[in-house]
Order: structure tokens, then sequence, then C-alpha cells
């Protein structure tokens, strides 16, 4: 399921080409159902039409339920930034907190303070070149017997940079790593 994030409604095609015919205009923030996907596009049916929308202008997230976090990254003149989270995350300060069925999750905004024992042969660390919403970043995964247990993605601005961190509890649910993800993608400098 996702939702229309687009202000002034979404345009449901024929094809999933946006020179196809316009079917009808979909309201923001209404939920859809993906019934395919192809070259960037998912197939939709909304009030008893079948069609294509763009996945530029859809989020697993409803655009209702998302907060957003302004803040700065390790020091006072480091790059403004701002960041949607999950209106049902509690934010204290610059930290994010979710409990779910007795698991804390929990996302550092802007901050570091991570760290794992490197001589650890349980513990294994891999880094990726990323891009959410245009911004290059860097994402280290870090896991222990091959379970997730931190990722840390690090946006450069400039010297400076800003890390947004989720440290992931045993016995860790997939959705909360895609909703990072979902909120990644909400990065942007100011």
């Amino acid at each position: 399921e996702v939702y229309v994030t687009a202000d002034g409604g979404l345009n449901m095609r024929e094809n999933p080409d946006k020179r196809a015919k316009v079917l009808v205009l979909i309201p923001n923030g209404t939920k859809l159902t993906v019934l395919e996907e192809k070259d960037g596009w998912y197939k939709v049916e909304y009030d008893g039409k079948t069609g294509w929308v763009s996945k530029d202008f859809v989020s697993g997230t409803k655009p209702d339920d998302m907060k957003t976090y302004t803040g700065t990254g390790f020091s006072a003149d480091a790059p403004k930034f701002s960041i949607k989270y999950p209106a049902d995350w509690t934010l204290s300060g610059y930290k994010l907190t979710k409990t779910d069925s007795g698991k804390a999750y929990k996302i550092a905004l802007g901050e570091g303070g991570h760290g794992f024992a490197e001589d650890d042969p349980t513990i294994t660390s891999a880094n990726e070149d990323v891009t959410y919403n245009g911004l290059t970043a860097k994402k280290t995964t870090v896991k222990k017997s091959g379970n997730i247990i931190l990722i840390v993605v690090n946006f450069t601005k400039g010297n400076d940079y800003t890390n947004i961190e989720f440290t992931v509890p045993d016995g860790y649910d997939q959705a909360y790593i895609d909703t990072f993800d979902k909120m990644l993608a909400t990065f942007k400098y100011l």
C-alpha cells in the first residue's frame, strides 16, 4: 500500500508513461494498493478505474502521519537540515524512539555516538554509496552474528557532515528498517 504525496493530486494514467492519457486525478493522501510495478510506475485501482501512477509521487507512509525535525549536526555551525519522521515515534531532543512489542527502536538525528568492538569476530560492517532525495550519502550497515544491529547514513555538505543512526534491537522487524529508509528519503539540507 502507498499514499499519494502530490499536493495538487496525482494523475492516474492509462499506461506507465507520462505522456499517456490521464484517467483520473487522485487526491493527495489517498491510500492505494499496488497491483504491479514497472519502470518507476505503480499499477493501482482508484474510483473503479485501473491505471498507472508515478512512484515519484507516492510514499509508504501517509503524509499526514509525518512530523518534521529540524536540527544541525555535531556542532552549532554544522549545516541545518530537516527530516520527516512518523508521528507515532517519540521525539526527545534529537533522538526518536518507537517501542513495539517490548522492543525499542532508536534513531539519532544528526548526532553520533555509536560504537562497537572492532575486534569482535561476530561483528561485520559493509559500506555502500546511496542516494536519498537527490543527496549522495555513505550507508554503513553493522551486523552481529549476521543480524543487523546498526545502520548509519552519513550525508556530507562542504567540510561537515550529518549522521542519521538507527540502532536496531534483537529480533528486529524489517518494517522499521523500511520506515528508516522512508525517513531518509525526506532528508534535506536547509
